[in-house]
């Protein structure tokens, strides 16, 4: 019951800031682009990194990994969707299918101990 009266909420004070303008609206795939999504079980987290790119994180383990079919997104200015869990990550493993990956995006990992 408090679930459902908090969507309600939610959704109707965002349909309001947006109305006002003061939240901007923007293309379903912009917004789904950045989406964190965190596992129900386990410990693991992950989401998308680009159209056909995504990545997942460990949380025991620290192994974050880039799987996909295409280049992984480049974020310039703006931080990689694994930002919140940067001190966790302690290893990197980029599968077969990606190709490239975007300038800067591990640099602020400060407990990297191996990639491949």
């Amino acid at each position: 019951m408090k679930g459902r009266l908090f969507r309600k909420l939610f959704s109707a004070s965002l349909a309001l800031l947006i109305a006002s303008g003061i939240v901007p609206l923007h293309p379903a795939a912009d917004l789904l682009a950045h989406l964190t999504i965190t596992a129900a079980a386990g410990d693991t987290v992950g989401g998308a990194c680009g159209a056909d790119a995504n990545w997942e994180l460990d949380m025991e383990t620290g192994k974050l990994v880039i799987y996909g079919t295409e280049k992984k997104a480049d974020y310039g200015n703006e931080p990689a969707p694994w930002e919140d869990y940067l001190h966790n990550i302690i290893s990197i493993e980029i599968e077969q299918g990606i190709t490239s990956v975007g300038s800067f995006v591990f640099q602020r990992i400060e407990n990297l101990k191996s990639s491949r």
